[in-house]
């Protein structure tokens, strides 16, 4: 009873939850049905260390230039569709790919997945991570 007249007096307030709650359960079932996983930066060391993972930075070639992992290859994320042949010959091999921060790899993962890319990992938090772990950048 109390319920019902909450939403019935705030129907604002009842209709942004209710937004709020569609969202997460949207999120939550987009984290589930994604076949990459999200590393962290030492789960990253592990990855390039034991596994020979390919790291793929998906930043600008500026950024790139100003600090980027050991041996990573630079595919700028609006060129990551187009540019997939370069890392044709790594399809079989796990790829770690990065950014700034996360959100434009995340996007790279999925093109990547979709274009049969087998083991692709997303670099969570990207290269400001990295560097937090006081990792180092080749510059």
């Amino acid at each position: 009873m109390e319920f019902s007249e909450f939403i019935a007096n705030n129907p604002i307030l009842s209709g942004l939850f209710a937004a709020l709650i569609v969202m997460l359960i949207i999120s939550e079932y987009q984290r589930y049905t994604r076949r990459f996983n999200e590393v962290s930066p030492l789960e990253a060391v592990n990855l390039i260390n034991n596994q020979k993972a390919i790291v793929v930075d998906v930043r600008s070639e500026k950024d790139y230039q100003s600090g980027h992992l050991t041996n990573a290859i630079n595919i700028p994320f609006q060129s990551i569709a187009s540019d997939k042949k370069k890392l044709e010959k790594y399809k079989k091999k796990p790829l770690i790919i990065y950014c700034r921060s996360g959100n434009f790899s995340t996007q790279a993962c999925k093109t990547l997945e979709k274009n049969g890319f087998e083991t692709v990992h997303n670099l969570r938090g990207g290269v400001m991570a990295w560097e937090r772990d006081n990792l180092f950048l080749v510059k």
